[in-house]
């Protein structure tokens, strides 16, 4: 939102005053429920936050140019085996990627459980997501030249 802001500021990109004005709006009322949300989860749900709290604590600065989805890479989904892998060591993984309080915050411990998991095709839903979590996040960790 704020790289939309800033490209319609410096002309990058045009609009209207009043689509400007709503963005502004918008950007107001989203740092205001993340100021809020933060410290709630944080003193709600502490473990929670230990493990994965960094996703949701630093500002995420890489955005990347949107692409057209290669279909010749689709893989066929197993839903059997996406029911069955809710709650499994996603978090985990995500969590020494970054490094966290259960790890002694020592970034990029990743295990050839963790490296299986997030690279398995064929994956929907909430470990869909977390894979994508979790190359996002190498990146933004510097780790990109390893993940490749």
């Amino acid at each position: 939102m704020k790289k939309t802001s800033r490209e319609i500021r410096t002309g990058d990109i045009t609009t209207d005053l009043d689509t400007l004005f709503k963005l502004g709006q918008l950007e107001s009322s989203f740092a205001a429920i993340v100021n809020k949300t933060l410290p709630y989860i944080k003193s709600t749900a502490k473990e929670y936050y230990d493990i994965v709290g960094f996703v949701l604590s630093q500002p995420w600065t890489i955005i990347k140019p949107r692409r057209d989805l290669n279909f010749e890479l689709y893989v066929p989904v197993s839903t059997s085996r996406a029911i069955n892998e809710i709650g499994n060591p996603h978090q985990e993984c995500l969590a020494a990627l970054h490094g966290s309080a259960r790890n002694g915050h020592k970034s990029c411990l990743i295990t050839d459980k963790c490296w299986n998991a997030m690279t398995r095709k064929g994956e929907v839903g909430y470990t869909l997501t977390h894979q994508a979590l979790f190359f996002m996040l190498g990146e933004i960790q510097g780790q990109y030249p390893r993940l490749i």
